[in-house]
């Protein structure tokens, strides 16, 4: 494996000049939008001459990929820079990988902290709407993707506890096993339903793991049954079939394109490459282009930025850390809310957000 590639720590260290005043990386880590017509030179002009800059400087980063040749084109850039040994391609060949639910559940989602992996999943129904070209989300949409999110809530800390681990497959199980009335799981027939039930024998499951935790983990788990366990075995049997319908509908629509295919290859089975490798000098390119994988690919794109953003804010910086940076070509196909927290901390974090696109009213 090549060393890490030199790089300048110095929020100080000049990267461009604008006539007599220098640009620095203090400047770049401020927040970058490139705003022009299709055809003005954008990604050209502009972007290039700050892609180029950032290479030279030694950053590591991540480069999100709307269009079909952008890969190649920061191939190019890091091949000319002397950087090619640090380049990632993360591309339908799924040579690199990175299981985006594993990453959170070991980092920002340990037990106690599940509620982030759900705060995920409203990143991802967000990045779902943003790439459909009709997206809203309001009104009767909104209602069930909040109550969506409500059951994900509930569902997540059951299944770290009895399976310790996280899958979408156990989680779309999970769901779809869920009891469908209050009939189902009385006393007479819940045996039944538990024999035929992911959802039922996760809870038989999780149980078992609680008995056999001590002290304080088991009271812990205990409590987890308790509030978890009671919503899906007393809410959720409650509900009118045509909201439940409605509800498990955007449920198994948000997570069906990491389920099977090269997304649940790429995001959902094993890790070769998680956002901590910028720090190091890599440079990941997601090469899913929008173009070509369409919303799917820019969903995926936009959890990998989530969790990028989320790693680079709570990983500690000093004077000697390596400055990071972010850049999106047609940023528009993967905004969220979560951009604002990323650029108010971006300087204190060391990280360059650079965002191109044609006009403010995109966004």
């Amino acid at each position: 494996m090549a060393p890490p590639s030199p790089y300048h720590a110095s929020l100080d260290t000049p990267l461009l000049a604008f006539g007599r005043e220098p640009w620095r990386i203090r400047d770049a880590a401020e927040g970058t939008a490139i705003w022009g017509a299709p055809g003005s030179g954008k990604s050209s002009g502009s972007g290039q001459m700050i892609a180029r800059a950032l290479l030279a400087a030694g950053m590591g980063g991540l480069v999100l990929c709307a269009k079909n040749d952008e890969a190649e084109t920061w191939q190019r850039y890091a091949e000319e820079a002397g950087r090619s040994d640090d380049v990632v391609i993360v591309d339908e060949r799924a040579a690199e990988r990175f299981n985006f639910l594993d990453y959170a559940a070991a980092t920002f989602a340990r037990p106690g902290f599940e509620q982030n992996l759900t705060q995920l999943m409203a990143r991802m129904a967000e990045a779902s709407r943003v790439a459909d070209e009709r997206g809203g989300g309001d009104g009767d949409n909104r209602f069930f993707i909040d109550s969506a999110m409500k059951w994900i809530s509930h569902a997540f800390p059951l299944l770290q506890l009895a399976h310790g681990s996280i899958r979408l497959t156990d989680l779309n199980k999970f769901i779809a096993s869920a009891p469908q009335s209050a009939v189902e799981i009385a006393d007479d027939r819940i045996d039944d339903w538990i024999s035929r039930s992911f959802c039922g024998q996760t809870h038989i499951l999780a149980g078992e793991r609680a008995k056999r935790a001590k002290g304080n983990e088991r009271a812990r788990a205990m409590r987890l049954i308790e509030e978890h366990g009671d919503f899906f075995l007393d809410e959720v049997p409650r509900l009118d079939n045509r909201p439940r319908s409605s509800i498990e509908a955007t449920l198994t629509n948000l997570i069906y394109p990491f389920l099977t295919g090269k997304l649940a290859e790429l995001f959902c089975s094993s890790t070769t490459i998680t956002p901590d490798a910028a720090r190091q000098g890599k440079i990941i390119i997601l090469d899913l282009p929008v173009l070509s994988f369409g919303a799917a690919g820019a969903v995926g794109q936009t959890l990998f930025k989530y969790l990028f953003g989320l790693a680079v804010q709570h990983a500690p910086v000093d004077d000697s850390t390596r400055p990071v940076f972010i850049f999106a070509d047609e940023a528009q196909f993967f905004m969220n809310s979560a951009d604002a927290d990323l650029l108010s901390t971006a300087r204190s974090s060391k990280t360059c957000i650079v965002y191109i696109t044609q006009d403010l009213p995109t966004y």
